[in-house]
């Protein structure tokens, strides 16, 4: 084995040590990760017979690649506000906006949550017109369940109307 790739080895195994180390996800912390990537392009680079400075030129870009895309997925997961997960009950309690009138029963309407839109339909006896903002109460397949994130208007004594004395 050549100097060349037993340095490739070893960055690739003390970059893979630390992101296991830390126990956190490439995303949230992306350099040990991609390090230990560019390490394993070093060595399909010794592989393949570059010379020294091609295999540095290859592992940097492949590193920094790597941690920029890794950077920028996260980005997007804040950016919409999503937590990282599987499946729709990561949207449980997301309040969103009706796109298409949604109604009790009908799942012809659709709520938009960030940069997603949602096939809806909704819990309560009236329908919510396009604009209403909306909770998440459940997920039933790709359908969301959603109420009125709206509080229900408040009466003062001033609104009801009182008889009038007089006749």
């Amino acid at each position: 084995m050549t100097t060349a790739a037993l340095l490739w080895a070893g960055i690739t195994l003390a970059a893979a040590a630390v992101a296991l180390r830390t126990r956190q996800s490439p995303m949230e912390r992306p350099l040990p990760t991609a390090v230990a990537v560019g390490g394993v392009f070093g060595l399909v680079a010794v592989a393949v017979g570059l010379q020294w400075r091609a295999q540095a030129v290859v592992v940097v870009l492949m590193a920094v690649g790597l941690a920029g895309l890794l950077l920028r997925w996260r980005a997007l997961v804040a950016e919409d506000n999503l937590a990282p997960g599987v499946g729709g009950n990561r949207l449980l309690g997301r309040t969103g906006t009706v796109v298409t009138p949604v109604a009790p029963g009908d799942r012809s309407g659709t709520v938009r949550l960030g940069a997603e839109t949602w096939p809806a339909t909704a819990t309560a006896d009236t329908s919510l017109p396009e604009g209403h903002t909306v909770t998440v109460v459940a997920v039933e397949g790709i359908h969301l369940v959603v109420r009125s994130a709206q509080p229900d208007p408040v009466h003062t004594p001033h609104d009801v109307a009182e008889p009038d004395p007089g006749g």
